[in-house]
């Protein structure tokens, strides 16, 4: 039951929405809508992401591009440093990634590779992304399950991919992930 005497004073109403102008500004600066990654190659196809191709999405994906390598924390230029569009690092060595390093400069993706035995509840917050000055994709990509399967998986997975970035991305940048199971 509503009660009928509750008088709220103007100023109240003001603080009521200043405080929901505040959580406005707190959800929009939260991290990005997480996508499965045939999820986001089809909103690029349909054009619901703007400013991207969907030739170039999936060459990201999909294609054989010049690629910087980190693994166990030491990183592998195969390529004209310059040159490399992709960074392809393990989680234990996303911490490499914060150093400025001229070999950043092209990088349009990154993809976070997730191993089986990793701590699902490990986060990264507060990362500076922007020396990666023409960043467009940050994909985690596990090759196990990292959720029951059953009802409501999709939902899961993708709070445990928002979990790991709890930071702000520009509205040009774009968390997405993979999950491939060997079979």
């Amino acid at each position: 039951m509503i009660p009928t005497n509750l008088k709220i004073r103007p100023r109240s109403w003001l603080f009521y929405i200043s405080m929901l102008f505040y959580g406005l500004q707190l959800q929009a600066q939260s991290p990005q809508l997480v996508l499965k990654a045939s999820e986001f190659v089809s909103q690029v196809e349909v054009g619901t992401i703007l400013g991207l191709s969907l030739t170039r999405v999936d060459k990201l994906l999909y294609g054989n591009n010049p690629a910087i390598y980190i693994a166990n924390n030491s990183m592998n230029l195969r390529v004209n440093a310059q040159s490399a569009v992709k960074i392809i690092t393990d989680l234990a060595s996303v911490s490499l990634l914060e150093n400025p390093n001229p070999a950043f400069n092209a990088v349009e993706i990154i993809e976070v590779k997730v191993p089986p035995a990793s701590n699902l509840q490990t986060v990264i917050n507060n990362f500076n992304w922007s020396h990666f000055q023409n960043l467009k994709i940050v994909l985690v990509s596990f090759d196990f399950s990292v959720c029951p399967s059953g009802a409501g998986i999709e939902a899961c997975e993708k709070d445990i991919v928002r979990d790991f970035f709890q930071q702000n991305f520009s509205q040009n940048q774009y968390l997405i992930y993979s999950i491939s199971i060997a079979d």
